[in-house]
C-alpha cells in the first residue's frame, strides 16, 4: 500500500470588522454600522477585488459642539496591527456639523487590505482621538511634531510617555489636548537615514525647542542615543528623549523640537 505524503492544509477565512467608537472619553453616540471584510487568513487579495478594498463611512452624534483637532490616522484604530493584519487607512473627509441637534460628524475614507491576519479581528477609530466636544471628557490629541536636520537625508519618529494626573499616554505619538503645564515626558524614536562610515560613538545628537513650542526650553529636554541598526547607507538610529511641557495643551500648541545630527565622517 503506497501512502501519500502530502497533505494539503486550508486556512479558515476571517474577518475584519472596522468601525467607529468612543473609547476614551465617551463623549459620542455611534450611528454608522460596522464593515466587515471576509478572506482567508494570512491571504493576500488582488488590488482590484472587493476583498482589498473597505468603503468606510463612520459617523456619530454628540451633544456638545465637536471640533477637529487633527486628521485620524490608521493608529487611532483599535487593534490595527493585530493578529497579523496589515491594513492602510486612506482619510477622505471628516464632516462636521454643529447646526442639528444632536451634532454630528461624519468620516470617510477607505481601507486598503494587503494581508489578511491568522485570526478574526474588530479594529475601531476612536473618535476621541481626533475630535473635542464642547463640555465633554476628551479634549482631542495633537501628534508630536520632532524636526531634524543634518547631511544624512534624515527621517524621525518619536514617541512618548506621561501622566499627569489627569491624562496619559504610554508609548504613542499622542500626547493629549488638556495635558497640565510642567508635565514631564519621556520616550523613544528612530532617526532613519545615512549613517555610512560612523558607529554611534562618532554619531552626536542635539535637541532644541523654540519658545514659540510647548516644551520648556531647557527644563528636562535632553536626547541620547541608543542603538544604530542596519548597514551602509540604509542604518536605523534609536534614540530616548525627554521634555516638560511649558504651557497646557491646547488645539493651538506646537508640540515641535528639533533634533540636530552631526556626524565624525559626514557622508
Amino acid at each position: 500500500m503506497v501512502q501519500n505524503p502530502f497533505t494539503i492544509s486550508q486556512y479558515a477565512d476571517v474577518v475584519l470588522t472596522l468601525n467607529a467608537e468612543s473609547a476614551h472619553g465617551g463623549d459620542f453616540t455611534i450611528t454608522s454600522s460596522n464593515i466587515t471584510k471576509t478572506y482567508q487568513a494570512l491571504g493576500f487579495p488582488v488590488e482590484t477585488s472587493s476583498f482589498f478594498v473597505a468603503a468606510l463611512s463612520l459617523t456619530g452624534t454628540a451633544t456638545g459642539n465637536i471640533t477637529k483637532t487633527r486628521d485620524p490616522e490608521l493608529t487611532d484604530f483599535s487593534n490595527y496591527n493585530s493578529n497579523g493584519f496589515d491594513w492602510d487607512f486612506d482619510l477622505t473627509s471628516v464632516v462636521i456639523d454643529n447646526s442639528t441637534s444632536p451634532k454630528g460628524v461624519t468620516i470617510t475614507g477607505n481601507a486598503f487590505i494587503e494581508q489578511y491576519g491568522t485570526a478574526s479581528t474588530t479594529s475601531g477609530l476612536d473618535l476621541d482621538d481626533f475630535l473635542s466636544v464642547a463640555g465633554g471628557a476628551s479634549g482631542g490629541t495633537l501628534i508630536y511634531q520632532p524636526a531634524i536636520t543634518g547631511s544624512g537625508g534624515y527621517i524621525i519618529t518619536q514617541f512618548g510617555t506621561y501622566n499627569d494626573g489627569t491624562y496619559s499616554q504610554t508609548g504613542t505619538k499622542f500626547i493629549d489636548i488638556g495635558v497640565a503645564s510642567g508635565t514631564n515626558i519621556s520616550g523613544t524614536g528612530v532617526i532613519y537615514g545615512n549613517f555610512y562610515g560612523n558607529s554611534l560613538q562618532e554619531i552626536t545628537l542635539s535637541v532644541s525647542a523654540a519658545s514659540s513650542s510647548c516644551f520648556h526650553t531647557s527644563t528636562n529636554l535632553a536626547i541620547s542615543k541608543t542603538s544604530i541598526v542596519g548597514s551602509g547607507s540604509s542604518q536605523d538610529l534609536h534614540y530616548t528623549w525627554t521634555a516638560q511641557t511649558d504651557e497646557v495643551i491646547d488645539s493651538s500648541s506646537l508640540t515641535v523640537f528639533t533634533v540636530a545630527v552631526a556626524l565624525y565622517n559626514e557622508p
